[in-house]
Parts: C-alpha cells; structure tokens; sequence
C-alpha cells in the first residue's frame, strides 16, 4: 500500500506471478504445470484459477494441497524477479510505477 500527494495506490503482488519460473516448483508439480500457464503466467482461467490449479497440483502429485502462506514463501524465495518480470506484463507494470513513484520521491529531496 503507497499514499502519496493525495493519491491511494494499491498494489498486489499476486501468486500468480510464481508460475512464471517452473524450475522452483517441486518437480513432480513442475511437470504437471499446463505449459500455456508457463508462457503466459497472467492468463484468466476462472474456472480454475491459479491458486487451485496449485492446489490441484500440489493435491496429486505431492498428496498435499497449496498452502498459500507456506508453499507460497518457499516459493517466493526462490522466484527470479527477472524471470517473472519478463513474463508478467501487470508485474512489469507494477514495478514499473513502483520505480516511478520511489524516483519521484528522491527528486523532491
């Protein structure tokens, strides 16, 4: 969250943006991945979205479901913030404006 001159920003560092490096899943999940989820981590799918796709993968191949607070540190640590940078547009945006606004503020001293 940024409160800057009047201006409520709100920014979401989603999950979703951990499909885009494979090589930090387990690898029995990394071999599950859908590939098109691999090329394009940000696709809508709103029948199975990208926390249950994790779930469903992580439920049958390593008998236990996603744990977003738990699995999703582990790989967090892991992810390549080049890598998802490159492959996820809105994070690319994201961290775009984030950099304009930490820009903006050192200019004004």
């Amino acid at each position: 969250m940024l409160l800057l001159t009047n201006v409520f920003l709100l920014f979401w560092l989603l999950h979703i943006s951990v499909l885009s490096d494979p090589n930090i899943f387990p690898r029995q999940v990394r071999e599950a991945i859908p590939k098109k989820k691999i090329k394009d981590p940000e696709s809508v799918n709103f029948d199975t979205p990208s926390a249950k796709l994790l779930d469903n993968l992580y439920e049958k191949k390593m008998r236990d479901g996603y744990k977003k607070v738990k699995d999703g540190v582990t790989l967090f640590t892991k992810l390549d913030p080049e890598i998802a940078y490159s492959k996820c547009r809105y994070l690319r945006d994201i961290m775009n404006k984030m950099y304009e606004l930490c820009q903006s503020l050192t200019s004004q001293g």
